[in-house]
């Protein structure tokens, strides 16, 4: 094989494995770690890795996969070349720094933001004009985008059966049901469902024209009389007028050819977005003692949704003050992106009274949980077939 190949080939398994286990890690917080092929499989029983095992591996392979990737794969020749989708250099960058602020490694993780955002991969990626373009099925693997799940129409990419579950198999079709779950009632699931909090949290702050945060109507589907927004699906909004309903990564006013089945749809599903790394980049700062430079990145973030000038509007933030105000931003820019809740438990705020009263109070979810509960119980069905390995926290 080319060498040159064999290497990207080996840095997008280690980004594919790392991936594997950072999602793994914050869902179970510590599972076996299986880093070699067995030699016996009938007797090979891997025991529960150490938090910190898992961790190691995690950011092992994070490293490997940023030193063998390619930054695009324009130009390159070989299977893969000109493939848009496949892990690069700045998502596994990205992905490193990530793991790192989850470990609390602050320098480390602003060394691998920075250069992403100043450094060697300056002006690889950056924030798209329309918000509403990294949820829609056009648009996909932007200027804006590290990572994504690839999703795609079923006369494009062919199968028959949905890929609910089960074994997958060729016949799978390569489609996300997301949409088709989120959608509001009469359109979909209605599954999920946003809080009246992040709602009214949109409504904190008008933008420099007096208008209302753009996000919340690319976020949520409501009544917005003023905003001209009264319909869904190009309909009379049928509702009460205080209903609210997810609007991001539904179909909802989206309204192109071939994009108006829910459950067929071709939304990619975005793993990280330039506007991640911005805002993180601005915690490892604040978390590095460095609250003066978050600022800069935060409002970046903040310039797209035509906000003011935070250092105008809250100047001179103490490192405290700026940790509840990245959690404000956080929550504006990922509401309903599955982000927030391991945001939640990184920052260890269920442990902590005043924010897990102030949780309580935004969402009657939190009224039911006990210490260990934020993870998912490893399963019973691993538990019955592995004699080493180890509960956690939740079972």
């Amino acid at each position: 094989m080319n060498e040159d190949l064999k290497k990207r080939l080996l840095g997008q398994a280690h980004f594919l494995r790392g991936l594997a286990y950072f999602n793994l890690a914050v869902t179970y917080k510590t599972v076996p770690l299986i880093d070699e092929l067995p030699t016996d499989k009938t007797k090979y029983f891997p025991h529960t890795a150490t938090e910190e095992a898992l961790w190691n591996q995690i950011i092992a392979d994070f490293k490997a996969a940023k030193d063998a990737l390619p930054v695009s794969y324009v130009g390159l020749t070989g299977p893969d070349a000109g493939q848009i989708g496949r892990a690069t250099k700045g998502a596994a960058a990205g992905m490193l720094g990530k793991a790192y602020l989850y470990r609390e490694k602050w320098q480390d993780a602003a060394t691998e933001f920075n250069d992403l955002i100043n450094g060697s991969m300056k002006g690889t990626y950056r924030l798209m004009a329309d918000y509403r373009d990294n949820f829609k099925e056009i648009n996909k693997n932007n200027a804006e985008s590290l990572f994504e799940v690839q999703f795609g129409q079923p006369d494009a990419l062919g199968g028959t059966v949905m890929n609910y579950g089960g074994e997958p198999n060729a016949n799978w079709k390569q489609v996300s049901s997301t949409g088709r779950t989120y959608a509001m009632d009469g359109y979909g699931y209605s599954d999920f469902l946003p809080t009246r909090w992040i709602y009214n949290e949109y409504k904190l702050e008008k933008t420099k024209n007096g208008k209302s945060d753009p996000r919340l109507l690319a976020t949520i589907a409501s009544y917005e009389p003023d905003d001209n927004s009264i319909t869904v699906y190009g309909n009379a909004w049928p509702f009460a007028q205080t209903a609210i309903y997810p609007r991001k990564y539904t179909h909802d006013g989206l309204n192109w050819p071939g994009n108006d089945d829910q459950e067929n749809s071709g939304i990619n599903y975005r793993i990280m977005r330039y506007a991640d790394v911005l805002l993180m980049y601005a915690e490892a700062l604040n978390e590095s003692g460095n609250t003066t430079a978050a600022y800069d990145y935060i409002q970046q973030v903040r310039d797209r949704a035509n906000l003011p000038d935070l250092r105008t509007t809250k100047p001179g933030l103490s490192q405290d003050q700026m940790r509840d105000q990245i959690a404000h931003e956080r929550a504006l820019e990922f509401a309903i992106e599955s982000i927030r809740i391991n945001d939640i438990i990184r920052w260890k705020w269920l442990y902590k009274p005043e924010k897990l009263a102030i949780l309580k109070a935004h969402d009657g979810d939190f009224n039911t949980w006990t210490p260990g509960k934020e993870y998912l119980p490893i399963p019973l069905s691993e538990l019955n077939v592995n004699p080493n390995i180890s509960r956690n926290p939740a079972n």
